[in-house]
């Protein structure tokens, strides 16, 4: 089975780091990295409904002082 994977990053960095991990192979799965703040924002609708992914891995920076837990995205 073919798995692929879409990765929501919250910055640029973050996104640097995936597709490094992207390019030795075996590391993380095969997919797209997308900036996207999911903490700061919800996913828009237009993404939601155009996941043909089978996973979805959204990277977040715990240093911030930001109540992860009451955003709808990670609920």
């Amino acid at each position: 089975m073919n798995r692929t994977c879409v990765y929501y990053c919250e910055g640029e960095d973050d996104q640097k780091l995936i597709d490094a991990l992207k390019v030795a192979p075996g590391k993380i799965l095969p997919g797209k990295s997308k900036k996207l703040n999911v903490v700061q924002s919800l996913i828009p609708k237009s993404i939601l409904l155009g996941l043909t992914a089978w996973s979805i891995c959204v990277i977040i920076q715990t240093d911030h002082a930001v109540n992860i837990l009451k955003n709808k995205n990670i609920l």
